[in-house]
């Protein structure tokens, strides 16, 4: 099954879901390496197109602020609060669509490619029956919870690394 290459991988920012636990998760790559069970192209391609065609629903979201805050921590200190505002209203808007379909929606860690940290979750799920037998599945123990700052982020240190 065709992979997405290397060079693609380092210079793009790849959508991909999965399911952890009973989470299903939408994900942002931010040009690093994708973990090896998500880079099947074909299949990820067909996951983000049924994923777009979900309704979005109305329903109250959570936020990771602390992990928001340091992602966006440089434009605090270079901007006004309204720009600032408005920078942290573009970076949250596609993870809130993906967490409004029911995805827990996640971004890879600017400094570890190992680590995706939770963005925004649903506060429940819209019914994603259809993806259940279709993702790849990843072990709930990958979930992590940083008990000092309350920060959510998967650990996929096992799953990173060039296919061979």
């Amino acid at each position: 099954m065709p992979k997405f290459s290397l060079q693609f991988q380092l210079s793009h920012d790849i959508e991909w879901f999965a399911k952890v636990g009973d989470n299903y998760i939408h994900a942002m790559s931010f040009g690093g390496l994708l973990p090896q069970p998500v880079n099947e192209r074909n299949r990820n391609f067909i996951l983000m197109r049924k994923a777009f065609q979900i309704r979005v629903q109305d329903k109250a979201l959570s936020y990771n602020d602390y992990y928001i805050d340091r992602r966006l921590k440089r434009y605090k200190e270079q901007y006004s609060e309204e720009q600032y505002n408005i920078r942290r209203q573009r970076y949250l808007t596609h993870f809130e669509q993906m967490a409004a379909r029911g995805f827990y929606s996640f971004d890879r860690d600017l400094d570890n490619e190992e680590i995706y940290h939770l963005i925004v979750k649903p506060q429940s799920d819209n019914s994603l029956e259809w993806f259940k037998e279709r993702m790849p599945v990843f072990p709930a123990s990958v979930i992590k919870i940083e008990d000092e700052t309350g920060d959510v982020f998967l650990n996929l240190h096992e799953y990173i690394g060039i296919a061979e």
